[in-house]
């Protein structure tokens, strides 16, 4: 089994192995079928680009800045 590429956030996380390469084979069908990978399982440069974009650290809210419930 060949993970995804980190910059997505994809992990097999499925234990029993036979399932993994199941649900796995058609997620990375997919993902391709939609344009998010390349024929070689690595994500399209555009989609990799916008993805590290905002997974920056400059990019990133904290989410206490967001609760209305702390006025």
């Amino acid at each position: 089994l060949v993970d995804f590429p980190v910059t997505l956030g994809i992990r097999p996380n499925i234990p029993q192995e036979d399932l993994r390469d199941i649900v796995w084979e058609q997620v990375q069908r997919d993902l391709t079928a939609q344009g998010v990978l390349d024929l070689h399982g690595e994500p399209q440069p555009t989609v990799a680009e916008m993805v590290e974009t905002l997974g920056r650290p400059d990019r990133t809210l904290e989410g206490r800045w967001w609760r209305r419930d702390i006025g």
